[in-house]
């Protein structure tokens, strides 16, 4: 049966596509005029040009984002040659163009749109003054209207010229925008229609019916530019540079670009990461996360496809980085909040640290294994994870082969099932040897208890359950003894400090770091995240009223918490308690029993969906998969994702096999196991796994026997349970509870619906059903290896060594993960490529110093 259901995961491919997986934005900002110095032969400015390029590929750049204008409206191609035999030589854009792509780099011209002069008309504007913008007072200045028709086609031409030009791979729009000052108006002919429409309109709704007009004449060129482009190259990729969230609504600038966006105007959006202790001191790096966060939320509401890169500027007029390393900081900060790609302005700037650069492999986001298949490889990286709070560590390598699918990778598990957070500190090394329909078969261990109820958890010291019968509350598998032993309740790290958690306090050894007073509430539910406690408080009374806490902790530092400082978020309904937590792009997402979801994100909350009693919706479960954080959902039993500020839903996302009812299936644990994504699905004890996104659910196993898989009901023994006028029809519904990977082996616990004991009434349950409820199992597939890391606060050396017959890990000069590859049966091909810092576990929250590859 395992085999006999295959589904195309389509929605995934949203997420990105081959070409994009292994092709990273890597970009560098170039100025070409460096290279039409008249001083320079034209065999000395080739040769410029040549080691130009060789020290930008130097640097890891894969694309290259020349200026084909200029601000003043000078243009850098189709130079016009007096001398006849110079005539059909190439022109200083076209060659410089063409000697990057001989190199391998992605031509992205930059080409500034509206500006031609800045204060006074200049270029084009010469010819056709009548197209400029106007001062209120009358006066021209340096800036094409694009509410002139003409100047519009004369734009879009120029662009598509250019785009056929050097055949460009993208382009990327700077300037589409007007000029930041609040007394400009529109081009003459377009401003005296104005004005008679608006007529004796008074001042305040004047200025709004003009700001309306020119962010629709912005939109209207940008929707040409688009359409154009498309029309002639359907692959061009249209990006824009953009100074933030802030300018998109009632701005000077009247760049609505979220509009522009949600149309499919554009796949990639560039934002302005200009934030320096010139201009913002100490804070800069928190400006910059800002900016940039702000942005996101924008474009994933807008859309779920469009690419975010961030403009580092290196040296600009708005300030110059101290040292390369401050490279490394933005870069980790962008990539935290969901930036894949970066655009470095720009060349000139990077001299002064181009050995440091090159050395560090800063740009390098990306490596090609041309042969991997044959020969060994070795790659080093140096990772700061920083302070720790509560982040998820995500990826720190992932290799995917010619077709683009993940086939090797490193990382650290972000995920939430029920009742238990994953252990952040758990790096897994795994290789997905084999085709993706292979059989796999999970193996029951003994029971934790003889109930109908656990909940598996992973630490350091191994997997633990929850008993809910019994003497024993909590207890420990030994895998040497084959054999559960009693251990120590729930408890979570930070940093070097392991916490002890209970109801209304949490302790540190002996040390009570937190309490709750008994006679306000009762506190639980806990989770650490984004420097945050967060719980539940369930307050005294016949009211049953509930809130959320959030309350700044430096954990790490073993320090006892405040309450004075939370931030309350009360809940609506009456009992209402979180069943699900997670993290994305910086913030902590809770979601309830009663189907409420929250965002909180600068110490705020923010409401995503409201709890509604009266309709069932529930997310049990929440896990980082590459940029997504997806959560597992009652009734439907399918995946959610978080996009900006909306809930999506992924139909059909786990599928059901083809003999089961589509009502009351929930989705109830998630885990990454061997770079493969599982699921644990109600009612049937269904496990699905997904091996690479790209791909297709497999139907992995089920995890109990009995009873047949029926359409006809919506849980096992409905039937019975109805005969019998049970109050709950469904409590012999059948849950996997939990997926949690350990060692080289996932495990999985399983569950009637709440624990229910087998009481003689219930004589339909042989002792053959009965043994099925609350049984745990585990599965072992080569490819897999797991070990706890310890936070020591300082940079981690990570060495990987991968030979045809095996892989090895080390951390700081000491190995902790082997593989042995001798089962690897699919070739990784020639465009094999090694990918830092992305993959399957989400990105790193961290500092990557230092990267390099060795191959021979």
């Amino acid at each position: 049966m395992r085999n006999l259901f295959l589904y195309s995961l389509f929605l995934l491919l949203s997420c990105a596509t081959t070409a994009q997986a292994n092709e990273p934005f890597s970009a560098l900002y170039l100025h070409p005029d460096i290279f039409a110095d008249p001083a320079l032969s034209r065999q000395e400015a080739e040769a410029l040009m040549d080691r130009t390029l060789d020290e930008i590929c130097a640097c890891g750049f894969t694309a290259l984002l020349p200026y084909a204008n200029t601000s003043s409206g000078k243009e850098h191609w189709q130079v016009k040659v007096e001398k006849v035999e110079e005539a059909a030589r190439p022109d200083t854009l076209e060659l410089l163009c063409a000697k990057a792509r001989q190199r391998g780099l992605k031509i992205i011209p930059v080409y500034c749109v509206l500006v031609s002069g800045h204060d006074e008309p200049a270029g084009i504007l010469k010819e056709h003054p009548h197209w400029a913008l106007q001062k209120e007072e009358g006066t021209a200045i340096g800036w094409i209207s694009p509410a002139h028709p003409e100047a519009r086609q004369w734009i879009v031409e120029r662009i598509s010229e250019l785009a056929r030009h050097v055949d460009a791979d993208g382009i990327m729009l700077d300037y589409l925008r007007f000029p930041n000052e609040p007394d400009v108006t529109l081009d003459t002919e377009n401003l005296k229609n104005f004005m008679e429409a608006q007529g004796d309109a008074q001042a305040d709704a004047r200025s709004a019916a003009l700001q309306e007009v020119k962010e629709s004449a912005t939109t209207l060129l940008m929707t040409e530019i688009s359409e154009s482009l498309r029309h002639q190259k359907k692959e061009i990729r249209r990006g824009i540079y953009s100074w933030g969230a802030h300018v998109t609504s009632g701005h000077n600038v009247a760049q609505p670009w979220p509009d522009w966006v949600a149309a499919g105007l554009l796949d990639l959006i560039n934002i302005s990461g200009y934030c320096y202790t010139d201009n913002y001191g100490d804070a800069y790096l928190d400006v910059f996360r800002k900016r940039l966060k702000e942005a996101a939320l924008l474009a994933k509401n807008a859309s779920a496809s469009v690419d975010l890169s961030f403009a580092l500027g290196v040296h600009t007029s708005h300030g110059t980085i101290a040292d390369a390393r401050e490279i490394s900081r933005y870069l980790a900060s962008a990539r935290t909040l969901g930036y894949s790609g970066v655009a470095a302005f720009a060349w000139g700037g990077m001299k002064p640290f181009l050995n440091d650069i090159i050395e560090a492999g800063y740009f390098k986001l990306s490596h090609p294994l041309p042969s991997l298949d044959s020969s060994p490889v070795r790659f080093r990286m140096t990772v700061d994870f920083g302070a720790d709070q509560g982040q998820n560590r995500g990826t720190l390598f992932e290799i995917t082969d010619e077709e683009g699918h993940a086939r090797i990778g490193a990382g650290f598990q972000g995920v939430w099932n029920t009742h238990y957070p994953g252990d952040r500190f758990s790096l897994q090394l795994w290789e997905r040897p084999g085709p993706d329909g292979e059989a796999v078969s999970f193996q029951p261990l003994p029971r934790p208890s003889e109930g109908s109820l656990h909940y598996l958890f992973g630490t350091a010291d191994g997997v633990h359950a929850t008993c809910y019968t019994g003497d024993i509350p909590f207890k420990r598998w030994q895998n040497e003894k084959r054999q559960w032993e009693a251990a120590e309740g729930f408890s979570f790290q930070v940093g070097t400090h392991r916490y002890m958690a209970a109801s209304n306090v949490i302790r540190l050894g002996e040390k009570e770091v937190f309490s709750f007073e008994p006679e306000k509430g009762t506190a639980g539910i806990y989770y650490y995240g984004g420097g945050h406690l967060f719980f539940q408080v369930r307050f005294p009374g016949e009211e049953r009223k509930t809130a959320l806490y959030a309350c700044p902790w430096k954990a790490e530092t073993g320090e006892v918490l405040s309450l004075d400082q939370a931030r309350v978020q009360a809940l609506t309904v009456p009992g209402e308690f979180p069943y699900a937590y997670g993290q994305l792009n910086g913030d902590v997402f809770v979601a309830t029993n009663n189907g409420g979801v929250f965002r909180f994100s600068e110490g705020q909350w923010y409401l995503l969906r409201p709890a509604d009693p009266k309709t069932s919706f529930q997310i049990y479960t929440m896990i980082n998969y590459y940029d997504s954080l997806l959560m597992g959902q009652y009734p439907t039993g399918e995946l959610f994702d978080i996009q900006g500020d909306r809930l999506v839903h992924w139909e059909g996302v786990p599928p059901r096999p083809e003999n089961s009812s589509p009502l009351f299936r929930e989705a109830q644990s998630l885990a990454i196991y061997r770079g493969e994504l599982y699921a644990g699905i109600w009612p049937w004890g269904e496990v699905w796994r997904l091996p690479h996104r790209e791909g297709n659910w497999h139907y992995a196993a089920r995890l109990f026997t009995r009873p047949s898989v029926s359409a006809d009901i919506t849980a096992p023994y409905e039937k019975e349970m109805n005969e019998r006028s049970a109050p709950v029809y469904n409590i012999w519904g059948q849950r996997v509870t939990s997926l949690v990977p350990f060692g080289n082996s996932l495990y999985a616990s399983t569950a009637s619906k709440n624990g229910a004991c087998f009481d003689e009434e219930y004589d339909f349950l042989d002792s053959c059903a009965q043994e099925e409820y609350g049984a745990v199992y585990s599965l072992t597939l080569p490819g897999h290896a797991e070990t706890n890391i310890p936070w020591t606060g300082a940079p981690v050396a990570f060495d990987i060594q991968i030979t045809p017959e095996a892989m090895t890990l080390s951390a700081d000069d000491k190995e902790v993960l082997q593989l042995s590859r001798g089962n690897n049966a699919l070739p990784y091909g020639s465009r094999a490529r090694l990918h830092w810092g992305q993959g399957i576990f989400g990105p790193l929250h961290g500092e990557i110093l230092r990267a390099e590859v060795e191959m021979e």
